[in-house]
């Protein structure tokens, strides 16, 4: 469990090799992306507000790769979603079904200051989501064109607990029962 080093310095120093605590955040992220409307999505041109039903589902466990730099922790990933369009009346297109799904990934990147945050220390993060928000943009029609088209934003808003860890040396004196 613990090398031959730890064990040297445990035996010279009476001191053990545990992980510290070195701070805990609270912090909101926010991922988003911009994809075609997928067809029997109806949005207000006007307002943007997307009519059609839509829904999410998680389909893998977030994914975030934390990078270390000068006081900083940087964290890119993604959520993996499927995007549930209910589509209650299908005309004018028949051939609609009832439901239709698209699986997505949505980027996440967010910057948080930790004061003496090092590269090897330990990061942990503890995830929810709090909730999905989607937005529609009109695109101009073509004169040849039939329908409208449109694009939609999708944003996940996420809920994360950060604990920075760091392997110390810590005296049996100094210990705590």
């Amino acid at each position: 469990m613990y090398d031959k080093k730890s064990q040297d310095h445990f035996i010279k120093n009476n001191t053990i090799k545990t992980l510290v605590v070195i701070d805990k955040k609270d912090i909101i992220k926010i991922g988003d992306i911009i994809i075609p409307s997928p067809v029997g999505v109806s949005i207000d041109r006007k307002t943007g507000r997307v009519i059609t039903p839509i829904h999410f589902e998680l389909i893998n466990e977030s994914q975030f790769q934390p990078l270390i730099l000068h006081d900083l922790l940087i964290n890119q990933g993604f959520v993996h979603v499927k995007m549930i369009i209910d589509n209650p009346d299908p005309i004018p297109c028949s051939e609609m079904k009832q439901n239709t799904t698209k699986e997505i990934f949505i980027p996440v990147q967010n910057i948080t200051k930790i004061e003496g945050i090092e590269p090897s220390d330990i990061v942990q993060e503890k995830k929810s989501i709090l909730s999905f928000s989607v937005f529609g943009i009109p695109i101009p029609n073509e004169p040849d064109c039939i329908g409208q088209k449109s694009n939609l934003i999708v944003k996940v808003i996420l809920k994360i607990q950060i604990i920075i860890l760091r392997d110390k040396f810590i005296k049996i004196s100094d210990w705590q029962w």
